[in-house]
């Protein structure tokens, strides 16, 4: 039998709503990138559980992705981060571009582009680039990331049906 986390373990929520405030992102909206589940944490605060196992994923998820201006509460035992190249910063963007080129064997200039021209404040950043393009494949692991400049893109692809974007369910135990 698979131990529950209640409300008496309230890390995950307690992490959500700092992250949530300090880039001024939803509570739906950073469950969603922290646990693939954009209610999961609205349903935490009202006292619903969760595997001991998917607990640790998200607070490792809030570790990996923390911004670095943020003092960490100091109540919440956190875990390593994991260097990534998706690692964001205080704002909420990914905070090495090259490290994130390099990683997906594209050239930094193309992941600038990507990012000026379709990250929020761009010019095309009311769409998304097209289809099966490096730029999209940039533009889609942002989102995912949770880069705070591709919150809409990522809300957008969510809408139209893309199942990587859609919320997870967790397997019954």
């Amino acid at each position: 039998m698979v131990a529950n986390i209640h409300t008496d373990m309230p890390d995950a929520v307690l992490l959500a709503e700092q992250y949530a405030a300090a880039l001024g992102l939803s509570l739906s909206t950073v469950s969603l990138y922290a646990a693939q589940q954009g209610q999961l944490i609205e349903r935490l605060r009202t006292g619903a559980g969760i595997t001991v196992r998917r607990h640790a994923r998200i607070v490792q998820w809030f570790s990996d992705h923390w911004p670095a201006g943020l003092a960490w509460p100091s109540d919440v035992s956190r875990p390593p981060p994991a260097r990534s190249p998706l690692a964001l910063d205080a704002r909420g963007e990914v905070a090495d571009r090259a490290a994130l080129a390099a990683s997906l064997g594209v050239d930094r200039d193309l992941v600038d582009k990507t990012v000026s021209q379709y990250g929020r404040g761009g010019p095309r950043a009311d769409r998304a680039p097209r289809r099966g393009s490096a730029m999209r494949e940039i533009a889609d692991l942002l989102a995912l990331a949770g880069d705070a400049r591709f919150a809409r893109h990522a809300a957008d692809m969510a809408a139209s049906g893309d199942a990587r974007f859609a919320p997870r369910r967790e397997a019954a135990a």
